[in-house]
């Protein structure tokens, strides 16, 4: 069975190198990404800018990639329930998240465990809300 979260939603980090679309491959690419930091979730000095320091090229790999303002700078932690994308808050639903939990800045308990204790389900939702293995540990 197929995950409903993939492709952009993910941003690709469910997905090895060699296994990438070549669009996708050319922009993460020109953030500072290679195979061995892609497949190893690696950080390129790209992710260390807000997105207003992104140049206009990095900006659109990024946007390429399924990334916007508000999953590159704040991984969606600062935003209210009510303004969060839709397939947001499906991710969060699926990993036990509920408007209350979120709004208060509260997380389920089922997701407090490592980034390899958690299911492929629930890594793919958890990528969803901007996390990759780096960012989760």
């Amino acid at each position: 069975m197929s995950s409903k979260f993939k492709g952009k939603a993910t941003k690709y980090e469910d997905a090895f190198w060699d296994d990438l679309p070549s669009t996708i491959r050319e922009a993460a690419t020109v953030l500072g990404f290679d195979k061995e930091s892609w497949d190893n979730y690696g950080w390129p000095e790209s992710e260390e800018k807000s997105w207003e320091d992104l140049t206009p090229i990095e900006r659109n790999a990024a946007e390429t990639l399924g990334y916007d303002i508000t999953s590159w700078d704040t991984k969606y932690s600062d935003k209210n329930w009510a303004d969060v994308p839709k397939n947001v808050k499906e991710a969060a639903m699926s990993v036990g998240f509920t408007q209350e939990l979120w709004d208060n800045d509260s997380w389920p308990e089922g997701l407090n465990k490592d980034w390899d204790d958690l299911t492929p389900a629930e890594q793919k939702a958890v990528m969803v809300l901007g996390y990759n293995k780096w960012a989760w540990e």
